[in-house]
């Protein structure tokens, strides 16, 4: 009997393999059932990104991401090392996938992660000024500061 030769990869092939039909879903109408297996891959639960950048799929988890932005038809994850990260998706669509008791939208091209908020300082406006504890300042809209002011009353986490 005669051996097939399997073709060995990395788990950066399958990851960019994962990455790719995770694409193709969201592009056309999915079979349950490769939907309920991706679903299941713990690399692409909730709480991680998948980064694309040319031939390669980095994971990138939300315990890394301190604050996001709003670049035209994509998102600028902005990490713990400093670095940025693009991802081809709205801040809505964006939104909806994050966990809410971690993370708050301040603007309409801003969501921070909340336990990152070393200092909020209060506007004549009612604007708020958000001091993450990487130094950076961010600008809590008025359409966004009663969401702010809710997580900040006694009693909310």
């Amino acid at each position: 009997m005669a051996w097939k030769r399997l073709k060995i990869f990395c788990d950066q092939r399958f990851a960019a393999m994962m990455e790719y039909v995770k694409h193709r879903l969201h592009t056309h109408v999915p079979d349950q059932r490769i939907k309920s297996l991706l679903d299941q891959h713990p690399s692409f639960s909730d709480s991680s990104f998948a980064i694309r950048t040319g031939l390669r799929t980095k994971i990138v988890s939300q315990e890394d991401v301190f604050w996001i932005s709003a670049a035209g038809d994509y998102v600028e994850l902005h990490a713990r090392t400093g670095t940025v990260h693009l991802l081809r998706e709205t801040m809505g669509a964006l939104e909806e996938r994050l966990d809410p008791g971690r993370f708050v939208r301040i603007h309409r091209s801003r969501i921070v992660r909340r336990d990152q908020i070393a200092e909020i300082l209060s506007e004549d406006d009612g604007e708020y000024v958000i001091k993450l504890l990487d130094g950076s300042e961010h600008r809590c809209s008025r359409t966004y500061s009663r969401m702010l002011t809710t997580w900040l009353k006694p009693g909310k986490a």
